[in-house]
Order: C-alpha cells, then structure tokens, then sequence
C-alpha cells in the first residue's frame, strides 16, 4: 500500500513540474473585460412622473476610467403594461428626453436603463419602478382648432386660478394629439365641466364635449380619455340627435339639452344614460337654461319657451322622469305671458340666488331683463319663495351693442351684465330695475374678442356649498379670483388665440383692471373654454 501512495505523489510531482515548464502559445486574449459602471445620482430608487410629463434622466456611464465612452450604446425602455414584458423603446441615447404617455394606474411600470459594450456585446442594465400619475389639476380648459378642421384639448394651470398650487405657470397644449398622435377630427362646438360620483372611489372630474358634427362625449380629466360616448349618454340616439347644451344642479343632477329638449339624470348613478325627457311642455329657446348652484329649494332650473311665451322650471329632480313644467309664480311680471321674446343669454346673478335671463323681444327688437329668484332658506330655516323680482327694458342706445355681441353673461353676485363685442366690453348694471352702462375693456390692439366668460371655479359652478373648510367635500376657501374675473378669448390671425383673465375693479361697478390681466398665449383659434375643477 505504502509502495502506491508514493509512485501516485511522485506521478503528481512530475505533472506539476512538467505544468510549470508550459507556454501558452494560443491566441486567446486573457486581458481582463472592464466592467460598465452605471451611476444615477439624481435619479430616486422609485421615480414618480406624470401623465404626459417632459422628462430627462441623465445616468453617468464609466468604463474603468473613462466617464460616457465612445464604444458604448445605450438603450430605454418602459413596459406597456405594469408588471409585463411588453416593452417599448423610450431612446437610444444616454440622456432620455421623452414624454410619459403610460396609462394613469395604481401600480408601477419598470423603466430599464441598457448600456452596451459596443467591443464585446455584454449588456449592463439598471432598472426603476415607475408610478404615473395625472398631471391634470384644476384650471381653464381650451378647446382649439389649429387647421379649421381637427380640434383639441389644452389646459391652462396657474397660481390665482389653480387650487392649492405654486408652480406658476403650466400650460398642457393640445393634450389629444400629444398623447395619441392624433387631434378629434371633427370641430368642438361647446365644453363644460361636470362630476360623475357614483361612489367616493370612483368620482371622476369630467369634460362633456359637443361636436359641431352632432356627437358629443366626455372626457376623464385625468388623462382626457373617452369616458363616455355618445350611445353610453343618450342611448336612444338616431340620427336626427342633435345635443345643443349641458348644465349641471347643485353637483347632483346633470341636463342634457338635445333637439331644444331638456333631459335629467343624476350624476351619482353608475351608468351616464339620458333616457327621459323632463315632463310637461319641454321646449327650450335657444338651449339656454340657468341651473341651480346654490343647493336652493327649488326651482332647480329655468328656461324660456318662445313657443308658448312662457318661463318653465324643473320643481323636482328625484322624480322620473324629472318633473317640469311652467314657472307659475306671480310677482313683478307674469312668467306665463311673454309672448313674441327670443332667450339670449342667462345665468345666477344679483345675489348668488337670481336667475337672470336676457330676452329679445321679436317686435320692437330691443332687449329685456327677467329674474326669477331661487327658493331659500335663511340661518333660522325662514323659507324665501321663489319669485319674479325684476324685469327692466334696456335702453335703445344697447340694442345696437347687443346685436354685435359675441357673448353676454352675468356677475354672479352683482345686478351687473357684461357684454362683450369683437372689440370691447360693457358692464351694464341694473340694481332695482334703474339700467346704467359704460366701456369696461378695449381689446388689445391687433386682437379680437371671440368669447367672454366670468371666471368660476369648476366645483364652484357645480355647487357653491361644496366649498366648506370644516365639512367639505372641498375643505378649502375659493380662489380670490373667483367670480371676481372676467376671461376672454381672443384671436390675433385666424390661428392665433389668446386667453386672457382680467381681475374686477371696485365691487360693484362692473370694472375690470386691465393692468392686471394676465395673457395666455400659443393657442390657435379658441372655439370654448371652460373652468376644470378640483
């Protein structure tokens, strides 16, 4: 035995000498790979971006010593959906500067940072999760053309007119087209800002759209997809359908005026679905209603039937279908005999709690003011019923100013109207029927008007009481600006527009401080605006 062990470790000895005395001759190169190094500094373990968001992520690339080399590529990429391998190519270039079109969901997408060794092929990879969230808050909606053809979407953010913000200025242009390729093909006629709250978890801020092609549909302000369609709005639809105007009551019903028909439906239903028509005589001039938006006792809205001669109202909105039909109260005129007027332009005014309407009488063809106040109840539960409490002829002198008015609308708590021509603005007022007018705002030189709104805050619009510091649902006071501003459109070249919102003077008076409007420019021709909510 002891004779094997030592021709085995002498056998060994003998290979290792023999191994010692090699020379590797063969071409193979046995200098050693330097690794890639990725660094990212300014760039979080979990990265937070938003909804169409310009983003630039910068790594730093090292190869031993050398910092970005050339023989390296590089490679971005995000998956399509959060948890898959669908991938997508962001950039092939070591800095990414993209835009972040991922759907808004809860969980997180994987952002994958590749750097190639161009030389040997070895790939080094960094990776991060993704959430995306939307980038949309509260602020003015701008539906635009740039070709007379095609429309979309913009939005304006800003300090005094976006809630609970300070990054100044934020303009979102032609959101569509930026986050599908593509704008509407068709020209948007009218947007307004709405909420759908089936319950807290799925309330969603809405845009209803109608299209100048008779279709309408609404938005998500999240990421302003479609939420609904036209068959989802009005299932009934046929091709005579002809949507002409949306309101909402005190966030809590919504109208849907189509074939000058008013429609109602609760916002807080699963479904979108108009299906019936508000009953009694239901004919609405002009499209032209002003709904309720002081959680008031009712009436829940008003409109002028020229037809009849007559003023409707909604009494009830928790019927079906919702129970209309004339407007019977009798004060300072009698709401069942105006024959022979057209409705202009309508909305609350006075003093928060007035529908004031606009008519044009088809005889003499000048113009009329009308209110109907709203039912309240005071601090102590005393009831005010509703009533006629003004009506006032204007002076002749305004007929001709009317007629050439390309938008009128009304001081929410002030007897003022303010009319706006393609190059100037009135205020009239008319505090206990005595009428007075004067030149409030000259349109910038080169510029003309093409639409005029008083600047209310979305959720304000719906529901004034929902702004409630202790109670809610929106524990905040309102802006300064609210109701306390006018905002034009203007276009200077046929696809050049403006936004401008222009702060009121002393209260009271109608006047607007020209001095401190603030101008919002890089739009083409603005077809509507409306105020996003929160």
């Amino acid at each position: 035995m002891k004779r094997i062990i030592y021709n085995s470790i002498a056998l060994l000895l003998v290979a290792l000498l023999l191994s010692g005395c090699y020379t590797d001759k063969s071409g193979l190169d046995t200098s050693k790979i330097k690794d890639i190094v990725i660094e990212t500094p300014d760039m979080s373990s979990i990265l937070r971006v938003e909804y169409l968001e310009n983003i630039t992520f910068q790594p730093t690339v090292k190869m031993g010593s050398t910092v970005n080399p050339a023989d390296v590529s590089y490679k971005w990429e995000i998956n399509q959906t959060p948890g898959s391998t669908d991938l997508v190519v962001l950039g092939t270039d070591r800095v990414l500067n993209t835009t972040i079109k991922n759907t808004i969901v809860s969980a997180a997408y994987t952002l994958i940072f590749t750097a190639i060794d161009d030389k040997h092929g070895l790939e080094y990879k960094k990776s991060w999760p993704v959430f995306v969230s939307s980038s949309f808050r509260e602020g003015i909606v701008v539906a635009e053309t740039r070709n007379g053809t095609t429309s979309d979407l913009s939005l304006i953010m800003d300090n005094g007119i976006t809630t609970s913000y300070d990054k100044g200025l934020n303009i979102k242009y032609e959101i569509w087209k930026t986050s599908t390729g593509s704008a509407h093909p068709s020209l948007i006629k009218s947007i307004a800002y709405t909420l759908h709250k089936p319950n807290p978890i799925l309330t969603k801020n809405v845009i209803t759209t109608i299209f100048a092609n008779k279709d309408i549909k609404m938005y998500d302000c999240e990421n302003y997809s479609v939420y609904k369609d036209a068959e989802q709005i009005f299932p009934a639809k046929t091709a005579s359908f002809d949507p002409q105007a949306f309101y909402t009551i005190n966030n809590a019903t919504w109208i849907l005026v189509a074939n000058n028909i008013a429609y109602l439906f609760g916002n807080n239903q699963g479904i979108t679905s108009f299906m019936m028509p508000a009953s009694g005589v239901n004919y609405v001039d002009n499209s032209v209603m002003v709904a309720d938006n002081s959680s008031g006792s009712g009436p829940y809205a008003l409109w002028y039937n020229n037809t009849t001669g007559k003023f409707y109202n909604i009494s009830m909105t928790f019927t079906t279908p919702a129970s209309g039909g004339e407007y019977t109260n009798q004060g300072v005129f009698n709401p069942t005999n105006v024959p022979d007027r057209r409705m202009v332009a309508g909305d609350i005014s006075v003093d928060g709690v007035t529908p004031t309407m606009l008519l044009k009488d088809q005889v003499t063809g000048n113009y009329e003011l009308y209110a109907i106040s709203f039912g309240y109840y005071d601090a102590n539960w005393n009831l005010t019923p509703s009533a006629p409490k003004l009506k006032v002829e204007l002076p002749v002198a305004l007929t001709s100013i009317l007629n050439s008015a390309v938008s009128v609308f009304f001081n929410m708590f002030d007897p003022i109207m303010y009319v706006a021509t393609s190059t100037k603005i009135y205020a009239v007022t008319f505090g206990g029927g005595i009428v007075s007018y004067s030149e409030k705002y000259s349109a910038p030189a080169g510029e003309q008007i093409t639409k005029a709104k008083l600047f209310v805050q979305g959720r304000y619009r719906l529901n004034r009481k929902d702004f409630n510091e202790t109670s809610g649902p929106v524990y905040e006071a309102p802006l300064a600006l609210n109701t306390k501003a006018v905002v034009i459109a203007t276009q200077k070249g046929e696809f050049e527009g403006q936004i401008y919102v222009i702060p009121h003077g002393t209260a009271g008076t109608g006047d607007l401080n020209a001095a401190q409007a603030k101008k919002y420019s890089g739009f083409g021709k603005v077809l509507d605006f409306t105020f996003q909510g929160q």
